[in-house]
């Protein structure tokens, strides 16, 4: 995955830092024949790596909580038996 790359626009006195991304990292869909960049593709693109980020992220989470499951009844367990002890 490419860093983000941030520019300022050369035509205006505005420097403010802008968010972008370098044509050359996008699948061949994405680029027209003479150098351009089909918007469209690049949002679709773009669109679709967002949902695998959330799909990624909803797994992540289950497993965080499942394993926090397991660490509490781990920790229930022994305090029982540090309860039975004294």
């Amino acid at each position: 995955m490419p860093e983000p790359i941030y520019f300022t626009w050369r035509d205006g006195d505005d420097k403010t830092r802008h968010l972008g991304f370098m044509g050359d990292h996008l699948p061949d869909i994405a680029k027209a024949g003479d150098g351009g960049v089909y918007t469209g593709a690049v949002t679709a693109i773009l669109c679709g790596a967002a949902k695998q980020v959330k799909v990624s992220y909803d797994a992540t989470i289950r497993q965080l909580s499942e394993e926090n499951k397991q660490i509490k009844e781990e920790l229930r367990q022994l305090r029982e038996q540090l309860e039975k002890r004294h």
